[in-house]
């Protein structure tokens, strides 16, 4: 019998935390690029239910990453 596989993604609830800047984000990391770094880490972020989405917002999401 073969064994059964789950795939199982890790990620966080959003990526802008503040006490992150030094520890997983480095220092000199611009805001703006903290996405595309995050994505290089992990495959999967929820976002939060009250951020205001727009079809451009998610577009550049989608271009980071």
């Amino acid at each position: 019998m073969g064994l059964n596989s789950i795939e199982i993604n890790i990620g966080t609830y959003g990526w802008c935390h503040p006490e992150w800047s030094g520890t997983f984000y480095d220092p000199d990391l611009p805001a703006d690029w903290r996405l595309s770094w995050y994505a290089n880490h992990f495959r999967t972020v929820v976002i939060p239910a009250d951020y205001v989405l727009s079809a451009d917002r998610i577009d550049r999401w989608l271009a980071d990453t």
